[in-house]
């Protein structure tokens, strides 16, 4: 079975490199901080997913309600 691929921790075990100060960071933080920021994260994209009509692209929105969207 494949593993997903984690940026931030190597295969071996053990922070990347680049990621040190952040996971330093992050392991500072209060448990009831990190849970606030879970939850506003998952509200944020339930509120987007609940906006966009079903069946419907991200880009397309707009062009509904009479505006036009080039998508990038």
């Amino acid at each position: 079975m494949q593993t997903a691929f984690d940026e931030m921790n190597a295969a071996a075990g053990g922070t990347r490199a680049h990621y040190g100060a952040y996971a330093d960071w992050l392991a500072q933080q209060p448990e009831s901080l990190m849970r606030e920021r879970r939850e506003q994260a998952e509200g944020a994209v339930r509120a987007r997913h609940a906006a966009q009509p079903h069946g419907v692209e991200p880009h397309e929105v707009p062009a509904m309600y009479g505006r036009v969207v080039f998508p990038s």
